[in-house]
């Protein structure tokens, strides 16, 4: 019969063995998570490149867009310049003074646009009542 102490000690090799053998096969797949690692990180650096030329040219076709708007004489939301001495303009202006003169002053933005309105609304009714003319 083998004594304790021997039947231990082989055991311990065999465990050992296993432990070898279970060590060489997970190499492979250590080696495959690497690589698949690298491989994301390869594809993400190309999908971020193929994105930034993406982005690039729309920044280029808004830049053409902007151009051929300036060219045209309109400014970005569509708007044609009138004439300095049209009702709608002298309106523009004299409602952003008063709504200038009320922010400055500490009211609140309902309060500035209230006040506004009130200053312009008597002396350019006819901008008031013609919808054509608030666009």
């Amino acid at each position: 019969m083998v004594s304790r102490k021997k039947a231990k000690g082989k055991a311990r090799k065999a465990a050992k063995g296993k432990e070898k053998q279970s060590t060489s096969a997970d190499e492979p797949q250590v080696e495959l998570d690497t690589q698949m690692q690298r491989l994301r990180l390869e594809d993400m650096l190309l999908n971020n490149a193929a994105h930034q030329n993406a982005v690039d040219e729309k920044v280029q076709r808004e830049q053409q867009m902007l151009r051929r708007l300036n060219n045209a004489g309109k400014c970005l939301h569509g708007l044609v310049p009138k004439p300095d001495g049209d009702i709608c303009n002298r309106f523009v202006v004299e409602f952003a003074k008063e709504y200038n003169q009320a922010i400055s002053s500490g009211s609140k933005l309902l309060h500035a646009l209230d006040t506004a309105r009130n200053a312009t609304q008597f002396a350019y009714v006819e901008v008031y009542n013609d919808k054509s003319k608030l666009e």
